[in-house]
């Protein structure tokens, strides 16, 4: 059910002269990329996805799902209203069964829609922007900073963690970086390098190993004009879901990855 976080993407906004907006369905069309978390029937919840809009209250889409760290794909249609204010409500059915129920508000010229779902048993929150317009390895390029958090699924119990740290790409598959982590309160550091795709829809994969031994997978999408990345964990048993911002371009920037003060 918590999948409906989609839906809640499909709107936009053109404002009037007096700060006075005036949405319709029709100022909604294309792509978007969306990620949230929460917990369904107190269930650890992540979802990462695309969506296209068609400007007239219809979309179809995509996800990947982490349910208490089962991991499952689908995919996803749907409809949604707005009203002149920017605020509207979404249904959504998928491929999986769910049907699902948000309201949404639109920030920024449609650039950002933030929603919630309003199912009973869910606490399931997020946000959508538009895809990048086009994308490759050299769209992702350059310093990141991220933060995030979620759960570890072991032994029918949920491990809560935490993640913030910095990388760099080099915008041909490759990157390298630092991070701090919380795993159910114990603090640790790492170091950590990997590998990365981006298809021409500004979805990609990204695999990584770190220093404290974990093999890492995500599904990301490139977002905000290439200047975020949404993402998820893709392995089982992981419930994390999140974001991260390029950082401040500098006449140094090539040589960002020869810093040597610590990130942490």
């Amino acid at each position: 059910a918590g999948w409906l976080s989609l839906l809640a993407t499909a709107s936009a906004q053109t404002p009037r002269v007096g700060s006075v907006l005036n949405c319709t369905p029709g100022t909604i069309s294309g792509s978007y990329g969306y990620v949230n978390s929460g917990f369904i029937a107190a269930v650890p919840y992540a979802e990462y996805g695309q969506f296209a809009a068609d400007g007239k209250g219809s979309f179809a889409g995509s996800s990947t799902v982490s349910v208490g760290g089962a991991i499952a794909a689908r995919v996803l249609s749907g409809n949604y209203t707005m009203t002149a204010a920017c605020t509207g409500i979404s249904v959504f059915q998928d491929s999986l069964g769910n049907v699902a129920h948000f309201t949404f508000t639109v920030d920024g010229n449609g650039s950002a829609i933030e929603f919630v779902q309003t199912d009973s048993g869910t606490v399931v929150s997020g946000q959508a922007q538009h895809l990048a317009s086009a994308c490759d390895a050299s769209a992702f390029s350059g310093p990141y900073t991220y933060a995030t958090s979620g759960w570890l699924a072991a032994f029918g119990t949920y491990v809560p963690t935490a993640d913030a740290g910095r990388f760099v790409t080099d915008g041909k598959g490759g990157f390298t970086g630092k991070s701090t982590f919380s795993a159910a309160g114990v603090v640790g550091r790492r170091t950590f390098s990997g590998a990365y795709s981006i298809k021409s829809g500004c979805s990609g994969t990204v695999a990584l190993t770190d220093s404290v031994g974990n093999a890492v997978t995500l599904a990301v999408s490139l977002v905000n004009n290439g200047q975020e990345i949404l993402f998820i964990q893709t392995d089982a048993g992981t419930v994390a879901s999140g974001r991260a911002r390029r950082g401040q371009l500098t006449s140094g920037f090539p040589h960002c990855r020869r810093e040597t003060t610590p990130w942490f």
